[in-house]
């Protein structure tokens, strides 16, 4: 197991734990070493989500979707429908609306049946 690997491991365990500012240290030492894993900016934004930094969170889905587009394996990418959804989250909790509403578009066509998704959107257009 490659020294990143195992920096995104502590941070995992710190995430879970709700250790977030600790766990953002394991992944920005993480990226340092290699700034092409998506599951990185992924994780890190969870945690700056968690602490309250909105705006960068949706930093950080924004790099980890930008990386899963741009792998060249091709096809569909499970994690970007997740990082779409959490950064509509972040978005929605900056009362940008039409930027979260736009992000459970994404979710919605790349997952249809996902009644959470559908349930999310619908509330973000009543707020708006």
């Amino acid at each position: 197991m490659s020294r990143g690997e195992k920096l995104c491991e502590r941070g995992i365990k710190y995430t879970v734990a709700g250790k977030h500012a600790k766990a953002i240290k394991c992944y920005n030492k993480a990226i340092e070493l290699d700034a092409n894993v998506a599951a990185l900016y992924h994780n890190r934004a969870l945690s700056y989500y968690f602490l309250g930094q909105y705006d960068k969170a949706v930093r950080d889905y924004t790099l980890a979707i930008r990386i899963e587009l741009e792998d060249e394996s091709g096809g569909f990418h499970h994690a970007n429908v997740w990082n779409y959804s959490r950064r509509g989250h972040a978005y929605a909790e900056l009362g940008e609306y039409d930027k979260a509403i736009a992000d459970y578009d994404k979710a919605i066509e790349l997952a249809p049946d996902n009644k959470e998704y559908q349930e999310f959107r619908a509330k973000l257009i009543s707020a708006r």
